[in-house]
């Protein structure tokens, strides 16, 4: 293979020489394909060339298995993902914060089989607010509106201890945040309350990572990736989530209720990356 000048100007070919030899360069076009950075791609091939040329890999799982060998060393994954006692999903408008939660409510009720109350304080749109009712009444659980933080706070406080939780909160511009001050404080003073961040896979990179470091002030502390079934580069998203730090918990990859709503593990997120699941 010919390879450009600008390869070999930031390429070390003596480390990474091999990715570009046959079956290895095909795989590393599928990755790079997707939108994965090329210096990550390159990196995951090689590590796994040794395992390939012991014949514990075919050439035609090179890509993800590269992927699922790699992605740990790149990205956090969250523990526990059907298991939180209370969650909030915080967020820009429009990433699906509501279908979220309605997803994720839907599958600790139905799968898990354990009690579920909503909380909503998203009043700002009141279709949001029917639709976390109208889900809320399928799947048998309670539905409660606030319009504050002491509504919501009161609320937290009377509930069962041995309920699953899950708020619903305003979507809001990450850039004007001016009037969330006093829910981002009440949210990051919940230690007990987890904050994940819902981040939709066609938001570019640098306002996804913009995004992530302004809802920052409500203690955010993992990551929901949606509509991943959007986006033609699913694997672009790597690079954010990687610079963002947060831990992966969930992937969200359409509509259906609970069905497209995937706790992240590499193997998950390998898959819907390279489109085999």
């Amino acid at each position: 293979i010919d390879m450009s000048a600008q390869y070999s100007k930031k390429i070390d070919f003596e480390k990474f020489g091999e990715v570009f030899d046959s079956p290895y360069f095909a795989a590393y076009l599928k990755l790079t394909n997707t939108g994965v950075p090329r210096e990550f791609a390159r990196r995951m091939i090689a590590e796994i060339i040794p395992q390939h040329k012991r014949g514990l890999i075919k050439n035609d799982e090179l890509a993800s298995k590269a992927l699922v060998n790699g992605l740990p060393s790149i990205i956090k994954f969250g523990a526990n993902a059907f298991q939180p006692s209370m969650m909030a999903i915080i967020g820009s408008t429009g990433v699906g914060k509501t279908t979220t939660v309605a997803k994720l409510a839907a599958r600790v009720a139905l799968r898990e089989r354990r009690r579920v109350e909503l909380v909503t304080i998203d009043t700002y749109r009141i279709a949001a607010v029917e639709q976390l009712k109208i889900y809320a009444e399928i799947i048998g659980a309670n539905c409660h509106v606030v319009r504050s933080v002491f509504e919501l706070d009161a609320v937290l406080r009377r509930l069962p201890s041995e309920a699953t939780v899950l708020i619903d909160t305003t979507g809001k511009n990450p850039h004007d945040l001016a009037d969330q001050y006093e829910l981002a404080d009440y949210l990051k003073g919940r230690d007990d309350i987890s904050k994940c961040l819902a981040v939709q896979a066609t938001t570019n990179f640098s306002d996804g990572l913009a995004a992530i470091k302004k809802f920052d002030m409500y203690g955010a502390d993992c990551l929901t990736i949606t509509k991943l079934d959007e986006t033609t580069r699913p694997g672009a998203m790597v690079e954010l989530i990687a610079e963002g730090s947060l831990p992966l918990t969930y992937i969200c990859t359409g509509q259906r209720v609970p069905e497209d709503l995937h706790g992240a593990t590499p193997e998950n997120l390998a898959a819907r990356i390279i489109h085999e699941g």
